[in-house]
């Protein structure tokens, strides 16, 4: 009896113990779920900044092509435009591989969130175990 009730303690406790354990790795889910998030929003962002930098370059070769007086401001506006796409396009691709990263953390996010998952199924059916064992 002493035996079991000892056995039973130290069961208690690992389940204890286990449960907090997912108590953390639940709170690190969460937390990896907020940064994804907030990342996600960046990559939109400056996506609809690329879009509308793409706009303005369109709007650009409009007013080059039907105003032939004020050509070399035009000429001179495009070049700057033209290197600003291409600092985004650069930003943009950095960007990209970022976000391929996060793509990344979330797949071993998710892979360790399965995997802790199903040691909390494990371990709640250890516990039930260990709890019918007690009713016994």
């Amino acid at each position: 009896v002493l035996n079991l009730e000892e056995e039973l303690g130290q069961s208690h406790r690992q389940c204890e113990e286990q449960t907090g354990r997912e108590s953390s790795l639940k709170k690190q889910l969460s937390q990896k779920d907020a940064a994804l998030a907030k990342a996600r929003q960046k990559i939109q962002t400056f996506e609809s900044l690329n879009k509308d930098l793409d706009q303005a370059v369109a709007d650009l070769q409009l007013d080059l092509a039907g105003t032939k007086s004020r050509e070399e401001s035009h000429q001179s506006r495009m070049l700057a435009l033209k290197q600003e796409l291409s600092e985004r396009d650069s930003a943009l691709r950095d960007l990209r591989r970022k976000s391929e990263a996060l793509q990344e953390r979330k797949q071993r996010a998710e892979a360790e969130t399965k995997q802790a998952r199903e040691e909390l199924l494990l371990s709640q059916q250890t516990c039930e175990s260990l709890q019918g064992r007690k009713a016994d």
